[in-house]
């Protein structure tokens, strides 16, 4: 599902340019049909086809481009997100970093794209105008009409669906695009860029913890309302929503068992023992390592070892799902849900294991409070 920032961003470039184009286009054109200016002897050569071309080639091309980049790097889904990080590739932290600058990542695609749709529109008008000769209000107010048009389909709708079918696997080289497009237009976003921090200090406003918080909004909403969450929610608790959006900053480390107090066993602890471990223990699930917690191997489900009892307990035990301590809880959510697992493993910058989050410990981090049918106890020591 695309987050919503990619759509005002899209639709911004496209307004700004309307806007630009209602006022360049009426100049244009008394430029081109005034013999006196320069402008009319210039795109009267007969080499202004070539360049008109061109810059209608390089005015689309540019558009295109930011728009992908817009869906590279807003649209991936936090699952998809840490799927990328867990590679711990170059490209995969530059994403990290774009999405958390949220303003000059916003300020340079919003430039970038509202430059090459400039350009784009403005040589379309000059095709036009170059092409029929002709003049009046009526002409003017068609060549801008069809100039919009053309500028919004060629340059956002269709690059925008082309994006969004290949955007997990074009997100890399889009990033590392999107950080040179930074350094690029960075002399057309430095003012833009001081003025809203300006206006976000005067109003007291964090762009970047809004935009964290439209998009957890968005995800947790989502989650629920498609029923991608294991849980039934009252009313009452569908107001603790509110309580959760408060938390858009918070991830793994913030609210996991670290590892001191982990409780489990080792993977060759007799059999025998190990049901008696469970029979007298209240968690409801362990984790299982090879001789240090560094090397988890799963977790173990009490109830289905319980009830075959005869069966060896490693049948039971299920693939470690990992995480890292950066990683945000509505990011766990998503990645819990689509792993179908009530634990994870999180680990710390070397690798390590830094600690475990449970379900409960989630939601009760989400919501403000524990469900109360959802208490499950894992392997944390108490």
């Amino acid at each position: 599902m695309e987050p919503p920032s990619t759509r005002p961003l899209s639709l911004s470039r496209v307004i700004f340019c309307v806007a630009f184009l209602f006022f360049a286009l009426p100049v244009l054109a008394f430029g081109l049909f005034n013999s006196d200016t320069e402008a009319s002897s210039i795109l009267h050569r007969p080499t202004a086809w070539l360049w008109m071309l061109l810059g209608i080639l390089v005015g689309w091309l540019g558009s295109a481009l930011f728009t992908i980049l817009d869906h590279a790097v807003f649209s991936l889904a936090p699952e998809e997100i840490e799927s990328l990080r867990q590679e711990n590739s170059a490209a995969a932290k530059l994403l990290v970093q774009a999405r958390r600058d949220v303003d000059h990542t916003w300020i340079t695609l919003l430039a970038g794209g509202l430059f090459f749709n400039l350009v784009f529109g403005v040589f379309i008008g000059c095709a036009i105008f170059r092409w029929w000769n002709v003049s009046g209000v009526p002409i003017l107010l068609l060549v801008f009409l069809f100039s919009a048009f053309l500028v919004f389909v060629l340059g956002e709708i269709l690059p925008g669906l082309l994006a969004a079918k290949h955007v997990k696997s074009w997100s890399p080289t889009a990033v590392a695009i999107c950080q040179y497009c930074r350094v690029l237009f960075a002399p057309l976003t430095f003012l833009p860029l001081q003025l809203l921090h300006l206006l976000s200090r005067a109003l007291q406003l964090n762009t970047l913890d809004r935009a964290r918080a439209v998009e957890v909004e968005k995800r947790l909403l989502a989650l629920i309302g498609f029923g991608q969450v294991d849980v039934t929610l009252e009313e009452e608790e569908r107001e603790m929503i509110d309580h959760a959006l408060e938390f858009g900053e918070s991830n793994a480390l913030d609210i996991m068992t670290p590892r001191a107090k982990i409780a489990g066993i080792e993977t060759h602890t007799p059999h025998e023992e190990v049901l008696k471990f469970l029979r007298e223990s209240e968690y409801t699930r362990l984790i299982v390592y090879t001789k240090t917690l560094d090397h988890i191997e799963g977790v173990l489900h009490k109830r289905q070892a319980l009830l075959y009892p005869r069966k060896d307990y490693h049948a039971h035990i299920t693939p470690a799902v990992f995480v890292t301590e950066e990683t945000e809880l509505i990011e766990l959510l998503a990645i819990m849900k689509k792993q179908r697992r009530q634990i994870v493993v999180v680990l710390d910058e070397f690798g390590a294991t830094a600690g475990i989050v449970s379900m409960n410990d989630l939601l009760q981090a989400l919501m403000g409070s524990s469900p109360e049918d959802g208490g499950e106890e894992v392997g944390q020591a108490k």
